[in-house]
């Protein structure tokens, strides 16, 4: 039985909603920070922290000690290149290597449906290895594959006023809410144990990126404008920042990939989201 589970990557856009249904569904939640007074201004009371960094073997061992399962949120950042330290594949072999004493009987780890973009990115292929490193271990795992999260629309896509749209979308993605999201973790925590699975994460509506903008912006209690740009004008900008490529070659994926709806399985373990995108931009004051 799971009772304890430490998160790495709490404070995150999408880690901290998670952070906060692993609370509410009762587990001990002990989350590892580079900066723990920063961190408990956003984590809830409840969550103790333990000071850690993936690059450091040592905080890794202190921080799994006694606890019983692990739930990683980890991410490449816009600005990192091929070369440097990844969390998400260099990270996680420090995990396994510090953990190899520890008593865990369960590891979570957010992928992306993304992953399956036919492209030769590096960004993609890490986290295709980190998945084949999951897989490699001893220790049980479960492997989330989401779509697209509504927090993109507002934490990432959104400067100042205006949502930033690069391009158009070919295919529909169905948008879930982070909140919802963590209550299918939660749910994972409480009822697999020892087996290994794997999950895709589901809204129920399909919707370009640009309908589901539309709809935020017209749910949203702020004034929000859409500002549409073409690909080619942060193409050429592409060579002047790396940060700039990024999101473009993410863009270029989230727009191409011809996503099907997969969730089946998941709504039926785990339990069915509630949130619409219009719910979630009626909370948008709420949640800045």
């Amino acid at each position: 039985m799971i009772q304890s589970i430490l998160v790495i990557g709490a404070t995150g856009d999408l880690g901290l909603p998670v952070t906060r249904e692993l609370v509410k569904a009762g587990f001990e939640v002990l989350a590892m920070v580079r900066n723990p007074d920063e961190a408990a201004k956003i984590l809830p009371k409840e969550v103790e922290l333990v000071q850690g960094d993936l690059r450091i073997t040592e905080t890794i061992e202190r921080a799994v000690l006694g606890v019983d399962a692990v739930y990683f949120n980890l991410s490449i950042r816009p600005q990192e290149r091929k070369s440097e330290f990844h969390t998400e594949l260099q990270g996680l072999e420090n995990f396994y290597k510090a953990s190899k004493y520890a008593s865990l009987q369960k590891v979570i780890y957010l992928s992306s449906m993304l992953k399956d973009y036919k492209s030769d990115w590096w960004v993609f292929e890490v986290k295709r290895q980190a998945i084949k490193l999951i897989k490699n271990q001893e220790i049980p795992y479960t492997i989330f594959y989401p779509s697209s999260f509504m927090e993109t629309i507002d934490k990432k896509l959104l400067i100042g006023d205006s949502l930033m749209l690069i391009g158009q979308s070919q295919y529909p993605m169905y948008w879930i809410a982070a909140e919802d999201y963590g209550r299918q973790v939660a749910m994972s925590f409480k009822i697999h144990h020892q087996e290994n699975k794997e999950f895709y994460v589901q809204g129920e509506e399909g919707l370009s990126l640009l309908e589901a903008a539309k709809k935020f912006t017209s749910h949203c209690p702020k004034k929000i404008k859409m500002k549409q740009f073409p690909v080619w004008f942060f193409r050429v900008l592409g060579f002047l920042s790396v940060s700039i490529r990024y999101g473009l070659l993410i863009s270029e994926a989230m727009n191409n990939f011809e996503e099907e709806f997969l969730s089946e399985k998941t709504w039926e373990e785990l339990g069915k989201p509630e949130i619409s995108i219009e719910e979630y931009a009626r909370g948008f004051d709420k949640s800045r």
